[in-house]
């Protein structure tokens, strides 16, 4: 086969298994399990972990990995139950008006379940992606 004939077979292959998952990435997971390795790796080597959060950016909103998992179970709840509940407490939105997107927020979040796991063996620092770059010169 031809290149552009196997890239074509490769897309219609994902395209197949992505209709049949409905509609949900396959590599999204992968993707996760290969950054966990990747963090495993770091720590074994005794590396800084930094979360750059936007430039200019105040320190992150960070959510907890337990009221992530709780928001993707109940990511179904009607406009009518969430008015509701927002009426009777204050309801934090743990997948908008923050600044990271949803994979950073759980790449953190996952970060400080396993800082808790591991009893503060290793630190996070957060800083800004300006301050980040500069620190590279």
């Amino acid at each position: 086969l031809s290149p552009d004939q196997e890239r074509r077979g490769a897309e219609t292959f994902a395209r197949q298994h992505w209709e049949a998952s409905g509609r949900v990435a396959a590599w999204g997971c992968q993707w996760f399990a290969d950054w966990k390795a990747n963090i495993e790796k770091a720590l074994a080597l005794h590396q800084r972990l930094v979360v750059c959060r936007p430039s200019g950016a105040s320190p992150l909103q960070r959510i907890p990995w337990s009221s992530l998992v709780a928001a993707a179970a109940t990511a179904t709840v009607t406009e009518a139950a969430a008015t509701e509940a927002t009426a009777t407490a204050t309801v934090v939105n743990p997948w908008g008006d923050l600044d990271l997107g949803a994979s950073q927020r759980a790449e953190v979040a996952y970060l400080q379940r396993l800082q808790e796991e591991r009893g503060n063996s290793f630190t996070i620092e957060e800083v800004d992606v300006d301050d980040f770059f500069h620190s590279l010169d």
